[in-house]
């Protein structure tokens, strides 16, 4: 029997010819598949920067709300300072007086800003959450493709 061009006895039926084309191909892939990952790693960098930047601000707002809320807590102290005279007032005239109405309504006031303070400081934490789980699965990716 005559032995046919296609037939061959290389391992996996390939013809000695086609074998360089094999390679070359094979290696293009190997390519293709080292430069996805470096593209990956540069994005990985990227976003990781950009999130360790985004902490910072919000750090540097959680600071800021932190000295709000001290200022705050300085004059509701001080108003709280003037409340006995407030109330002296009103037992000897038996009626809501002007000081009286306004320390009330500072009072109102200071606990409205507490509570936008404490909401605000909630969201920064909240941001903070999110921001460090973002970070800890790039840390997850950047290993597995350390592996490569």
């Amino acid at each position: 029997m005559k032995k046919q061009h296609g037939d061959s006895h290389q391992p996996h039926g390939r013809n000695p010819y086609t074998n360089h084309q094999y390679n070359a191909g094979r290696s293009q892939a190997h390519f293709t598949a080292q430069r996805d990952i470096e593209q990956r790693r540069e994005y990985l960098w990227r976003r990781q920067l950009e999130l360790e930047l985004e902490m910072r601000s919000l750090l540097a707002q959680q600071h800021a709300l932190q000295r709000n809320w001290d200022v705050l807590q300085t004059r509701k102290a001080a108003i709280q300072g003037s409340k006995p005279a407030v109330v002296l007032s009103v037992l000897f005239t038996r009626q809501t007086s002007m000081p009286e109405r306004n320390y009330h309504y500072a009072m109102q006031r200071i606990a409205q800003e507490e509570q936008w303070l404490l909401q605000q400081g909630n969201t920064l934490e909240a941001q903070k959450i999110a921001i460090a789980e973002q970070l800890d699965v790039i840390v997850f990716e950047w290993t597995l493709l350390q592996q490569h």
